[in-house]
């Protein structure tokens, strides 16, 4: 299973994240032809750490610590230039840096 530690964003990041979006299909109308699809809003997130490939009872371990809520409040993000990931090969995910 393929896990990461994420946190939701807020109306300004999902803003941003949507302006982003239409500057990228404004630049190349053909990507969708080419396999591009967005995701929906609510699955854009900040990814805090990739933890990759987990074995079932180390992810279950991972899933139960990080249950509920943490106790943190929101922060402020300054977003920098998209980029593609992986950085070589065909790209998979376009990201907006923080």
């Amino acid at each position: 299973m393929r896990l990461f530690v994420a946190v939701h964003v807020g109306v300004l990041a999902l803003r941003r994240a949507e302006e982003v979006r239409q500057l990228v299909e404004q630049r190349d109308p053909e990507l969708a032809r080419h396999g591009m699809k967005w995701v929906s809003a609510a699955q854009v997130h900040l990814t805090l750490r990739f933890l990759g490939e987990v074995r079932p009872p180390l992810a279950e371990a991972v899933l139960a610590a990080l249950d509920g809520d943490l106790p943190a409040g929101p922060f402020p993000l300054a977003f920098g230039s998209p980029a593609w990931l992986p950085p070589r090969g065909r790209p998979r995910v376009l990201m907006l840096p923080v």
